[in-house]
């Protein structure tokens, strides 16, 4: 799937970060908005990546990984080019792969998955976001 360019006007300076207005709706939205304590953590960790993070140190987060959940899931937020990758293996008989990336979080979480009938957002409130992994950094 190819990505559409994005433009000076889909980033919004926060001062520290350059963030998508997508995000920054997001985030207004959720705020004391969570269906459980896993969901806050998980809000609470995108948003000090989002605004707070020094991006020099690392090039990203594998915040789920495939092997680790039945789906075959992989997540992951990108630094060195500002988007969130989303590869999903389901494991039946109606195999689907597929790699997509994503310019904001608000726009991977509310994608529908192809093939599942689901949103990524969905599927994390599903397993109560137990597959999310907050300390594992990618380094090139």
């Amino acid at each position: 799937m190819a990505r559409r360019k994005k433009t000076e006007d889909d980033m919004v300076w926060t001062g520290k970060a350059r963030v998508h207005h997508s995000d920054l709706e997001l985030f207004k939205r959720m705020d004391n908005q969570y269906i459980s304590d896993a969901e806050q953590e998980f809000f609470e960790a995108m948003h000090r990546r989002l605004f707070h993070l020094d991006r020099n140190d690392m090039t990203g987060d594998a915040l789920i990984c495939k092997d680790e959940n039945p789906e075959g899931i992989w997540f992951q937020r990108e630094y060195d080019y500002e988007f969130w990758v989303l590869t999903w293996d389901i494991k039946s008989e109606n195999w689907i792969g597929s790699h997509l990336h994503y310019d904001s979080l608000a726009e991977v979480l509310q994608d529908p998955i192809k093939g599942t009938g689901i949103t990524l957002w969905d599927w994390l409130r599903a397993t109560d976001y137990k597959y999310v992994h907050y300390d594992r950094i990618i380094e090139y």
